[in-house]
C-alpha cells in the first residue's frame, strides 16, 4: 500500500486548483473531516508498516511520480 502524504495546506491548494470553485462530497468536506482521515491513515501506517511505503507527497509532481515508480519497481519485475 502507498500512502502518499502531503500537508493539509498543499492538499487544500492542490484541491482548489483542481476543482475550479466547484468540489465533490468529500472534497467539499471541512478540513477536520479530512485531517481524521489523514491521522487514521496515519495511524494505520504505523501499526502494519511492513505493508506502507510512505511517500512525501508536497514535492513536485515529478518527484512524486519518480517516488511512487521506485516503490513499485520492485512489486513490477518479473519473479524467478
Amino acid at each position: 500500500t502507498l500512502l502518499i502524504e502531503v500537508c493539509p495546506q498543499e492538499a487544500a491548494n492542490r484541491a482548489a486548483a483542481r476543482d475550479a470553485g466547484t468540489h465533490d462530497r468529500i472534497g467539499g468536506r471541512k478540513p477536520a473531516y479530512h485531517a481524521r482521515v489523514a491521522e487514521a491513515f496515519e495511524r494505520i501506517a504505523n501499526a502494519e508498516s511492513e505493508r506502507f511505503t510512505r511517500i512525501d507527497g508536497n514535492g513536485a509532481v515529478e518527484e512524486i511520480h519518480d517516488s511512487i515508480l521506485s516503490a513499485l519497481s520492485p512489486l513490477l519485475e518479473p519473479q524467478s
